[in-house]
C-alpha cells in the first residue's frame, strides 16, 4: 500500500486488490474517504479491459494518485484544469526553493518537481 499525503490534510492511497477466483491482482486509488476515486478507477478499468500488465496498472495508479494529490493541493477539479492552472502549480518547482515534498510510505518516493527517487 502506498500512501500519499499533502500539506492540506488530503490523502490518496494506492491499494492492491486481489481479484476473486484466482484472477490475480490489480491496483486502485482510494481517496481520503477510503473509497475509490471514480474518474481514476474508470481509467484503470479501461486499462484492465485492454489487458495491460498489472504492473502497468500499478504505475498508472501511482501516477494518478500523485496527480490527484496535485489537484487537491491546489484546489482544482480534475476535468476543469487549464494550462494556466497547471503552469501556476508547477512554476513553484523552479529553483532550489521549489522543492515539493510528497512523503510516500513503503515506497520511498521523494517528489521534486515531477522527478521521483525510488529506494530499493
Amino acid at each position: 500500500m502506498t500512501t500519499i499525503t499533502g500539506t492540506v490534510g488530503t490523502c490518496c492511497r494506492v491499494q492492491r486488490l486481489v481479484l476473486p477466483e484466482g484472477g490475480g491482482h490489480t491496483w486502485t486509488v482510494l481517496g481520503s474517504d477510503h473509497r475509490p476515486v471514480v474518474p481514476v478507477e474508470e481509467y484503470l478499468e479501461y486499462l484492465r479491459a485492454q489487458q495491460v500488465s498489472p504492473n502497468t496498472v500499478k504505475s498508472y495508479a501511482r501516477a494518478l494518485a500523485l496527480w490527484w494529490q496535485f489537484l487537491e493541493l491546489f484546489g482544482l477539479v480534475w476535468d476543469a484544469v487549464t494550462l494556466e492552472n497547471f503552469g501556476a502549480g508547477t512554476s513553484d518547482c523552479s529553483g532550489p526553493a521549489g522543492r515539493i515534498e510528497v512523503p510516500v510510505q513503503s515506497v520511498g518516493v521523494s517528489g521534486r518537481c515531477g522527478r521521483q527517487r525510488h529506494r530499493r
